[in-house]
């Protein structure tokens, strides 16, 4: 699954767009989350570092919850 999204993103962030690294933290993130309705495919897949998978999960957090 990963190495599928590494080659699709140009092993890039998908949300800062700055190369992964070999000691990165890569988390593999559902681009519409499952509680708005997303799915598990890999067109609703992406890997993001660490950093922008945390302030994307607070920030769908946030919206789920208002």
């Amino acid at each position: 699954e990963v190495t599928t999204l590494l080659k699709r993103q140009k092993n890039k962030c998908a949300t800062c767009g700055v190369n992964f690294r070999p000691k990165d933290l890569i988390e593999v993130d559902h681009i519409i989350p499952g509680s708005k309705g997303g799915n598990d495919t890999y067109k609703n897949k992406q890997l993001l570092d660490r950093h922008c998978h945390d302030f994307k999960t607070a920030k769908d957090l946030k919206t789920v919850n208002h």
